[in-house]
C-alpha cells in the first residue's frame, strides 16, 4: 500500500546520501575485499570513537550480537537473565539460544525496565540485559551500581538507542557489553542486515572475535580453538554505515525536532497519551504514544493515507512462554502498554508537512 506518510521508506532517503552509498559500494568492489578487510577495521574504529569505547565488532545482526556477548561473559546453561517483558522478542530469543534462563521484569511508566523491581529480585540474576526502548535509555549509572554490587553482568541491548546518553555517557560505553542493531529502519542503519558490539575489555573482544568467526583463534582462521558460530558484517554494510555514521547526529536532530512538533501539536487527554514527554530524554528512534481505542485510530489514519506501527502488540514474555510451554507470568505495565502503545511516523526524510498532517489527523479523530 501506498501511503502518504509512510511510516518509514527508504525511498525518502534523498539522493546525495544514495549518491554516497553508490561511492561506497563501488569502492568495496574495486577493492574485492567483501569480507573483513580495510572497510570493516575504518567502521569499528569510528563507532569505537564515536561513543567513547574501546573495541567495537561488525555482527551479522543484533539477535547475533546478544548470542555472542552472552557466550563471551561466560553464561552456563540454566543460568539466569534479567530482561524486560516487553520488548523485541529478540532480546528474550537470545537468552534461550546462549543457554541461560530469562527472567521477566515489568516495565516503568515509560516502557523501560522497571530497575525498582529488579532489585527487589529474590535471587539476583547473573546477568542482566537492560534494552533502551524507543530512544530513550535505562538510568545507567544506577543499574551499573547495583549490578557491581551484586556480581552481576550487563549487557545493554541499545538497538533502538543510537547515541542515546545515560549519565551523560553514550549507551553501550559503560556496561559489561553493549549490542546495537544495523537494521535498515535504525537510527543508524544498513541497507540489510547487520549489528556492531561494544567492550572496553580486551578479554571479552577476542572471545567474541573468536566465537564469530567458527571459533577460530585471532589472526589464524584455521586454528579452531572453541565452538563458534559464522556472524559477521560484510564490507558494503561497513562502508555505507561509515558514511552513515557521519550523517548520524543530523539525523537524531532531525527526529528531536518532529518529536518537538509532535509534543507541542498533540493533545494528551483522557484517550491519549504520550509514552514520553521529556524531549531530551530520547533519539526518538520512534514516537510512541499511549491510545485507548488503537484499532479505530489505526484504521482512521490508514483511510487517510497514514502508516504506523504497534511496537509491540505481544509480550515477548507472553511469546517466549508460549513457544517453550511455560507457565505465564503476569507483567502490569508492560500489559497496558502493549494494548495500547501505536508509533506514529518519524524519520529524519519525513517533512514538517507530513509531520502536521499526522497531528492534524489524530486531533481530528479526537475531535481536538
Amino acid at each position: 500500500m501506498s501511503y502518504k506518510v509512510p511510516f518509514f521508506d527508504l525511498k525518502m532517503v534523498p539522493e546525495t546520501i544514495k549518491n554516497q552509498w553508490k561511492e561506497d559500494f563501488e569502492r568495496v568492489i574495486r577493492s574485492g575485499q567483501f569480507i573483513g578487510g580495510d572497510e570493516l577495521m575504518n567502521f569499528e574504529a569510528v563507532w569505537s570513537k564515536k561513543i567513547g569505547v574501546s573495541y567495537s565488532a561488525g555482527v551479522g545482526n543484533g539477535l547475533d550480537g546478544l548470542v555472542l556477548a552472552l557466550k563471551a561473559l561466560g553464561i552456563k546453561n540454566g543460568q539466569k537473565v534479567a530482561v524486560p517483558a516487553h520488548t523485541f522478542i529478540a532480546t528474550w530469543n537470545a537468552v534461550y539460544l546462549a543457554g541461560g534462563t530469562p527472567i521477566g521484569v515489568d516495565v516503568d511508566h515509560r516502557g523501560l525496565m522497571d530497575l525498582d523491581l529488579l532489585e527487589q529480585i529474590p535471587e539476583v540474576p547473573r546477568f542482566v540485559i537492560p534494552v533502551h526502548m524507543h530512544g530513550m535509555s535505562v538510568d545507567m549509572p544506577r543499574l551499573m551500581n547495583w549490578a557491581r554490587g551484586n556480581n552481576c553482568r550487563v549487557i545493554e541491548d541499545a538497538s533502538q538507542a543510537h547515541l542515546a546518553k545515560s549519565g551523560g555517557k553514550m549507551v553501550g560505553s559503560t556496561s559489561d557489553v553493549g549490542v546495537f542493531s544495523l537494521y535498515p529502519s535504525k537510527n543508524l542503519g544498513a541497507l540489510g542486515d547487520g549489528g556492531v558490539i561494544t567492550t572496553n575489555s580486551e578479554e571479552i573482544y577476542s572471545k567474541i572475535r573468536s566465537f564469530q568467526n567458527y571459533g577460530a583463534a585471532y589472526a589464524d582462521k584455521y586454528n579452531h580453538t572453541t565452538l563458534g558460530v559464522n556472524s559477521r558484517l560484510d564490507s558494503l554494510q561497513a562502508a555505507l554505515l561509515t558514511t552513515n555514521i557521519s550523517h548520524l547526529e543530523d539525523w537524531n536532530s532531525k527526529r528531536k525536532i518532529f518529536a518537538g512538533f509532535y509534543l507541542d501539536g498533540l493533545t494528551e487527554h483522557e484517550q491519549l497519551h504520550f509514552l514520553n514527554a521529556q524531549l531530551d530524554d530520547s533519539v526518538w528512534h520512534h514516537f510512541p504514544i499511549l491510545v485507548k481505542n488503537r484499532s479505530e485510530l489505526i484504521r482512521y489514519l490508514g483511510e487517510l493515507g497514514i502508516g504506523t506501527e504497534i511496537h509491540y502488540p505481544n509480550l515477548a514474555s507472553d511469546e517466549f512462554s508460549k513457544i517453550i510451554g511455560t507457565t505465564r507470568v503476569s507483567f502490569e505495565n508492560a500489559e497496558l502498554i502493549s494494548g495500547e502503545i501505536l508509533s506514529l511516523p518519524i524519520s529524519p526524510w519525513h517533512s514538517k508537512d507530513q509531520i502536521d498532517y499526522v497531528i492534524k489527523s489524530v486531533n481530528s479523530f479526537f475531535g481536538v
